[in-house]
Formats: C-alpha cells, sequence, structure tokens
C-alpha cells in the first residue's frame, strides 16, 4: 500500500468578508466523478432519499403538534413529547433542529443535483444509466478490479406470503448478481449476501428471535466476500440464516 505523509506548519488566516455561498463536496467520492453524467442515476437517487426523508420528519412534527396524529402511548420514546402534543415548538428542542436541518440539506441536495445535471446536459446514446453501471466502468479502470456486493434476502429464495413484491426483488437480485457475474468478470466480482431473520427494530414482530442474527453478522460476511479470501468467488450468494429462516 502506497502512503503520501505530509508535514509541515499549519497556517490560518482569518478575515472579515462577505458570506460565501461556494458548495465543495467534503466527501470520498471527487467532484469531478459529480459531474460526469455516468453519475446521474446516484445523484437522483440519493436527491430523492433525503427529500423523502425531510418531508417525512417535517409533515411527523407539523402533524403531531396539529393533533392529527396521537402517539397512542409512544410518547418519548418514539419522538413526540409533551411539548409538541400541546402545541409547542420551541428553540431549544434539538429534534426538531434535526428535523428541520434534515429538510434544509434535501432542498439542497436537490437544488444541486438539478443544477449538475443541467450542466451536463442530456445522456448519449448508449452510455451508462445506473448506479452499479457506473461502479463497474470506475473498477473495470482500477488495476485490481473490484468487488460489487448486493444485499439480498431469503424472501427471494422461497415462499413470500404478504410480501410477494418483497421476494420478487430479491429473487431477481439473486439473478442479476449471477448475469452480472459472467458480463464483467474477471476483473469486477459481483456477489450477494442473504440474510434471514435479523435482529433489528424493525424485525421484532416477525419471526423467532431466538434465531435471529446479529448485524454485525451480516457485515462480516460483506468484509469476507470483499476481501482477497473469497477472490475467487462471483456469482454466488453467500446465505446467513444460522440454519433456518
Amino acid at each position: 500500500m502506497k502512503k503520501t505523509i505530509f508535514g509541515g506548519t499549519a497556517l490560518v488566516l482569518f478575515a472579515t468578508a462577505a458570506c460565501d455561498t461556494t458548495v465543495t463536496n467534503p466527501g470520498p467520492v471527487q467532484d469531478e466523478f459529480l459531474a460526469d453524467r455516468n453519475a446521474a442515476s446516484a445523484m437522483v437517487n440519493g436527491a430523492g432519499r433525503a427529500l423523502s426523508s425531510g418531508m417525512n420528519w417535517i409533515s411527523y412534527t407539523g402533524a403531531a403538534v396539529a393533533r392529527e396524529i396521537h402517539p397512542a402511548g409512544s410518547t418519548g420514546s418514539f419522538g413526540i413529547s409533551a411539548r409538541w402534543q400541546n402545541g409547542e415548538l420551541n428553540g431549544d428542542d434539538a429534534d426538531l433542529n434535526t428535523h428541520w436541518e434534515q429538510a434544509q440539506r434535501a432542498r439542497w441536495l436537490a437544488e444541486e443535483t438539478l443544477r449538475r445535471l443541467e450542466t451536463v446536459g442530456p445522456p448519449p446514446a448508449g452510455s451508462l444509466q445506473t448506479p452499479v453501471q457506473y461502479a463497474n466502468a470506475l473498477m473495470q479502470a482500477q488495476p485490481d478490479g473490484g468487488v460489487i456486493i448486493n444485499i439480498a434476502s431469503t424472501s427471494g429464495t422461497r415462499a413470500s406470503p404478504g410480501t410477494a413484491a418483497y421476494g420478487a426483488a430479491k429473487a431477481g437480485l439473486l439473478n442479476l448478481t449471477q448475469s452480472l457475474a459472467v458480463e464483467w468478470a474477471p476483473k469486477v466480482r459481483v456477489v450477494a449476501v442473504t440474510p434471514g431473520l435479523i435482529r433489528t427494530d424493525a424485525a421484532a414482530a416477525h419471526g423467532d428471535q431466538a434465531i435471529a442474527g446479529e448485524p454485525r453478522d451480516v457485515a462480516e460476511a460483506c468484509l469476507f466476500l470483499a476481501s482477497r479470501a473469497a477472490r475467487h468467488i462471483t456469482g454466488a450468494s453467500l446465505v446467513v440464516h444460522g440454519g433456518g429462516s
């Protein structure tokens, strides 16, 4: 692994100036990659998720204050305070700050996505249209290739009564894993982790918790598939269900 160490003295300058509204990308993805038309799907998906989350919390908070919804015993632990129910929205409420912050962040993401899409223009014929295609293009250009890990579910390997759409989607993901593994081999491996019941808050009402796995079980399966120990594994699904589902 090549390491570069920078040493020296840090110089900090303070000056009074008008507010600079220029935004730079602070994340691990370089800004030039976000300016690539092939990243459009990822930006749209991210903005859509942020907008959904922001609208959810603003609507939820407003409905609680207007008493259009009632917590039915979940006051406090579910995030609805007694003050909200009395119609109070105060500046010292940390939860409200978070909710408004998420909404404003979502607005910025959506506006920035539109600005970037307008800048790069419409996609040319035959261009990459999905995040996984974009990831493959980046990995194919890397000397050591890469690994794409899909998170499936045992619902896609058996009957899924009551959640047929979910089961069908996960079954499709497993088939997609096999197909892309053939298309993108040998440089890029495509694999899947197929968990059974995992002990989370959302899963508490489903199945026998005695056989439920832990989130770390899924994480460690992903680490294995991404490691050199799995360098000859592609198109496969690693089932993580503890012997039952």
